[in-house]
């Protein structure tokens, strides 16, 4: 099994921005020294049989890596480490979750190559890394010093003719298509709100249609796929 994939800071912060600064698996904030990098598609399977099988289990382009920002997110070290090495089956859910982190990775590839065009980026980088290790730079000083600003997204009204198929504590923050991220305000998943939702999307658990975060139900905690 080759070696782990060693991040480098830009591309930690990268993510971390992309993912504003939340944790992908549970919601929570957290900051950028408390953070990992961890792989939606476990990095055991890098260079293996195994991944050409799991590429056309779930649709992705040849030119898909296991080390590469669409396969990337932000976690917490605990959330990180019990994700663990699971392949999924195939969910409505779970393809969501690959095109979201797809989306993500494009902006967070495209702030790295930003931050590394920057003048004396690695005299720069050097120092804010140490500081950062150090616990000097707090998440609002990092902000401050690359003029950035993290977008808290509010809830949202759905159109006519669609409705929510989740208990009422969660509530909508981002609508694509038939398809909405929803909050709890701990964690975030995606649910349908079609007028005639897939029951594909349906916890054979709870009975209820999520919401998903990749293959776990959080209404119930459920791990298995939808039937």
């Amino acid at each position: 099994m080759p070696d782990k994939y060693k991040f480098t800071k830009e591309q930690h912060f990268a993510v971390w921005e992309a993912y504003e600064g939340q944790c992908y698996w549970c919601g929570r904030p957290l900051e950028l020294k408390e953070s990992t990098v961890d792989h939606v598609i476990a990095e055991k399977y890098e260079g293996t049989p195994d991944l050409a099988r799991i590429k056309t289990l779930y649709g992705l382009d040849d030119s898909f890596q296991i080390n590469d920002y669409c396969n990337w997110v932000l976690a917490h070290m605990h959330c990180n480490f019990r994700k663990g090495d699971d392949v999924f089956g195939v969910s409505p859910a779970l393809i969501a979750c690959l095109h979201d982190v797809a989306k993500r990775g494009a902006r967070a590839r495209e702030r790295c190559r930003t931050i590394l065009a920057g003048n004396r980026k690695d005299k720069v980088l050097g120092r804010v890394g140490v500081a950062i290790d150090t616990g000097v730079l707090k998440q609002e000083d990092i902000l401050e010093k690359f003029g950035l600003k993290l977008v808290r997204e509010t809830e949202i009204e759905l159109p006519p003719g669609f409705c929510l198929h989740v208990p009422g504590y969660w509530k909508i923050m981002r609508l694509e298509g038939e398809i909405a991220t929803v909050s709890n305000g701990e964690r975030f998943g995606r649910t349908p709100v079609g007028p005639e939702p897939d029951y594909s999307w349906l916890c054979g658990n709870c009975k209820e249609f999520g919401p998903w975060n990749g293959a776990m139900c959080l209404t119930c905690g459920c791990r298995s796929c939808p039937d």
